[in-house]
């Protein structure tokens, strides 16, 4: 739940919308790593493409930073323990490997 102020950091661009950082109003804690520690959201793939630039899986070009760098990397932790608990989006094992797995056939 967020109460009080938030701060949004625009973190890429494409014609579906917009990545976002939201911040709660302390300044440090993340909305996003609060969705995702509740079993509620989970943690988009990223990869680099041919030009050596960082995009999510709809190849939305993301900013390099050092901020949203260790953003993922807590989020990534967050997301391991919420599949160990088995609950909310997680209560019947790992979507994303299902995903993966149906697209080969």
């Amino acid at each position: 739940m967020v109460i009080g102020k938030t701060e949004i950091k625009i973190c890429g661009s494409s014609d579906d919308g917009l990545l976002c950082i939201l911040y709660n109003s302390d300044g440090i804690s993340t909305v996003n790593e609060a969705l995702v520690s509740a079993c509620l959201g989970f943690v988009p793939k990223v990869k680099k493409n041919k030009w050596g630039k960082i995009v999510d899986e709809k190849n939305v070009v993301l900013r390099e930073s050092s901020e949203l760098a260790s953003l993922v990397e807590s989020m990534i932790v967050s997301e391991e323990k919420a599949k160990r608990s088995r609950d909310g989006i997680w209560r019947y094992g790992d979507i994303a490997e299902e995903d993966e797995d149906s697209n080969n056939f």
